[in-house]
């Protein structure tokens, strides 16, 4: 149960286009989980969280879990886990989940940390479940004139909210996933990595994120 997967990544400076995509999707693969939701309402929602620590916490967006019964995250190589909702806040749109089987365990997986910066131009990876199937997609991040998104152009497959957006380096957070994307549209709003850090430090005595460093 949740032993580290042996994949091999492609020199980032050496990747094709294609390659880094694949690589990419290997990677995220290892952090992300697909989120099932039953609502209080009876209705089921669907979205996506992934790691940022080494503890069993996971990030994901505020509505993905909103009014949740009951919550389970799917690991497609590992299982199905019962989830609580740990923190929520729903103008920054972002959630902390902890696996509730799992407490006070540590694993050794890959996580990812946070980048600081995300100057228009920035290659960006998105990972999302769509029909319990992790799809990655490659973008360029855009300009925004609101501080608390960032725009993610050029996308052309299906992703989930609440799923994480990287560099071309894999494991630098740029942003999560704010809205579903398909194949009809190519801005993907992002909220940001410092938002994803002011969350988390609003709790100090909470799991925290790293800073990405080369």
């Amino acid at each position: 149960m949740f032993q580290p997967t042996n994949f091999t990544l492609t020199n980032v400076f050496l990747a094709t286009k294609e390659q880094a995509l694949q690589d990419a999707h290997k990677f995220l693969k290892q952090v992300t989980g697909f989120v099932t939701v039953n609502r209080i309402d009876n209705t089921v929602k669907t979205g996506s969280a992934f790691f940022f620590c080494n503890s069993f916490h996971l990030l994901t967006a505020a509505h993905v879990v909103q009014d949740a019964s009951s919550i389970s995250v799917t690991f497609p190589d590992h299982g199905i886990f019962n989830a609580t909702v740990i923190r929520s806040d729903t103008r920054l749109d972002l959630a902390l989940l902890h696996m509730t089987e799992l407490e006070g365990q540590m694993h050794s997986l890959p996580y990812l940390k946070l980048a600081p910066e995300c100057p228009p131009g920035t290659i960006a990876f998105c990972a999302g479940f769509y029909q319990s199937r992790l799809h990655c997609t490659e973008g360029i991040v855009t300009n925004s004139d609101d501080p608390h998104t960032i725009v993610v152009s050029n996308l052309s497959d299906n992703g989930t909210s609440g799923g994480p957006s990287t560099g071309r380096l894999f494991r630098n957070l740029l942003g999560v996933i704010r809205e579903d994307f398909g194949t009809t549209h190519h801005r993907t709003p992002l909220i940001p990595a410092l938002d994803v850090d002011h969350f988390l430090r609003a709790d100090p005595n909470g799991p925290q994120m790293e800073v990405f460093r080369l």
